[in-house]
């Protein structure tokens, strides 16, 4: 019992001193890197950092449902309107199998009278301008 109790602790003291040893031996990270800390640099407020692209939304969000030949097609796209008053105006490019069918200054649309099939529609929002926000959604629907 001795022995076996001595072992034991001879195999904490052992385990302790391993991960005692480890902890302050972190290796330098490899790189070839010519940048280096600036010492004594402090920032006393966020300071912004914008591109071109991050103006205007992100992602949007795309809902449709095929009723009949139509399907109706609701968006949502945060940090756009699509009321004519509004600064940050746009609309949506509307391209049903490859081709352009329409552009819509509304949230919610229907593309209409489509014929049996399955059909790819695509989705782009742009600016009033025709300048893009660099977001499309893609989707299939099939009509019967």
């Amino acid at each position: 019992m001795l022995k076996r109790l001595s072992q034991v602790f001879l195999f904490s003291v052992s385990f302790t001193v391993i991960l005692m040893g480890c902890n302050k031996d972190i290796p330098e990270p490899e790189t070839n890197s010519r940048l280096s800390p600036v010492n004594g640099l402090y920032i006393v407020e966020p300071i912004p950092v914008t591109t071109v692209m991050a103006e205007g939304p992100r992602d949007f969000f795309v809902k449709h449902i095929v009723q009949g030949n139509d399907v109706l097609i609701e968006c949502i796209v945060d940090g756009v309107s699509f009321r004519s008053s509004s600064e940050t105006k746009a609309k949506f490019v509307v391209y049903v199998d490859g081709k352009k069918t329409e552009e819509v200054s509304a949230a919610a649309f229907k593309v209409r009278n489509l014929p049996a099939g399955i059909h790819h529609i695509k989705l782009e929002v742009v600016k009033d301008d025709h300048s893009s926000y660099f977001l499309t959604k893609e989707f299939a629907v099939q009509i019967q």
